[in-house]
């Protein structure tokens, strides 16, 4: 489990974080070293963050000199959280590891930062809403301002879809099917209008660059798959902060 961080050490990151490194799968010493090594010159006047799934799925040698220098160990501020992730992980069927990487995105409000060799949509199909790919090679500058442009996504979207998440975790109780499949459809339509901020990048083919995921979406589709209510109970405060949109980027050393 996460370590529970001070609301103090909580502000300043949502401030200045500006991505967090997560792998879905383990990957090798070379990519996990291009990955550090990039970030940490790259973007070594900004904080940056990564989450335990990270740590644990890179070699030993590497997992052990974390945190350093602009790489930061990310928490939140209350146990209700911790206590939720478990809750979803265990209704969805996707690894706490994974689910905690999507509540951090959403509760600092930042993208994650995914190699591709530590990509897998099956990993985290249920959360996915929409992926856009390309067959281009993606450069330094053309990275740093798509993963601008998708923290710009996530802050702009983040009240409207995080009240649209908690009025659904609400009602899905008693609403059954028809409210989780209209929640789908609710997410669906508003990545659909949000996908067009990636015009430079979007192609009908090829790689995974950017992709659209959220809690709240993975948790309808199983109640509209399996017809079973999610009971975890959501009223402490901070769990709100998780059921925001959020949006990764698939990075090609």
């Amino acid at each position: 489990m996460l370590k529970k961080i001070s609301l103090v050490d909580y502000l300043y990151l949502l401030k200045n974080l500006k991505g967090i490194l997560h792998v879905f799968k383990p990957i090798g010493s070379d990519e996990a070293k291009k990955l550090i090594g990039f970030v940490k010159k790259r973007f070594r006047y900004r904080v940056l963050g990564f989450t335990e799934g990270f740590r644990e799925r890179i070699p030993a040698d590497l997992s052990r000199g974390l945190p350093s220098g602009n790489l930061r160990a990310l928490g939140f501020p209350s146990e209700d959280v911790y206590r939720i992730i478990e809750g979803i992980a265990d209704y969805t069927g996707v690894s706490v590891r994974d689910v905690e990487a999507i509540a951090l995105s959403s509760a600092y409000l930042t993208p994650l930062i995914v190699p591709e060799a530590g990509f897998s949509r099956d990993c985290i199909d249920p959360f996915i809403i929409r992926i856009i790919t390309t067959s281009r090679k993606i450069d330094e500058s053309s990275l740093k301002l798509h993963l601008r442009i998708a923290g710009y996504s996530m802050i702009d979207s983040y009240l409207n879809t995080t009240r649209v998440a908690i009025l659904f975790m609400e009602n899905a109780v008693t609403g059954g099917k028809n409210v989780a499949g209209e929640f789908v459809n609710e997410r669906t339509t508003i990545v659909e209008g949000d996908v067009k901020r990636y015009w430079r990048i979007m192609e009908d083919s090829g790689k995974p660059i950017i992709v659209y995921a959220d809690i709240p979406t993975g948790i309808a589709r199983r109640i509209v798959e399996a017809g079973k209510t999610f009971e975890t109970d959501l009223r402490g405060k901070w769990v709100k902060t998780i059921m925001g949109l959020t949006t990764m980027i698939i990075v090609n050393l």
